[in-house]
């Protein structure tokens, strides 16, 4: 038990970390939306400035790098909302081991009790 609090607490921090990079990533990165539409040649990308934008504006090569970013900024709004699901769970895991875990259990009752019972 006492290892998997301690992978529980690795975790959290590794998560609390990331979520604070991504945080800091997604307040940068830019707003536009990406449109992607295949064709025989490949993918063609699209920028769409705004929502009413139906087809976007075309990406030349030389705009790639922005339509990059906006395809990370999508990935990295999905892996925030992950992390902060997974850090939810391991936040209410932590709570309940503060209510104390079985192998505790035994050692909270009085002697007089722990010789009625087998562990």
């Amino acid at each position: 038990m006492r290892q998997l609090k301690e992978d529980a607490l690795k975790r959290r921090i590794e998560l609390e970390k990331l979520v604070e990079i991504l945080r800091a990533d997604l307040a940068e990165a830019p707003t536009e939306r990406l449109r992607i539409s295949k064709s025989r040649a490949g993918a063609t990308y699209y920028i769409r400035s705004s929502p009413s934008d139906r087809l976007g504006k075309y990406v030349r090569r030389e705009d790639l790098p922005l339509a990059a970013a906006i395809a990370q900024r999508d990935y990295d709004a999905a892996l925030r909302n992950i992390a902060d699901r997974e850090l939810a769970a391991i936040r209410e895991l932590q709570q309940t081991w503060d209510d104390g875990t079985v192998e505790e259990l035994y050692d909270k009752l009085t002697p007089a009790r722990r010789s009625l019972v087998v562990p």
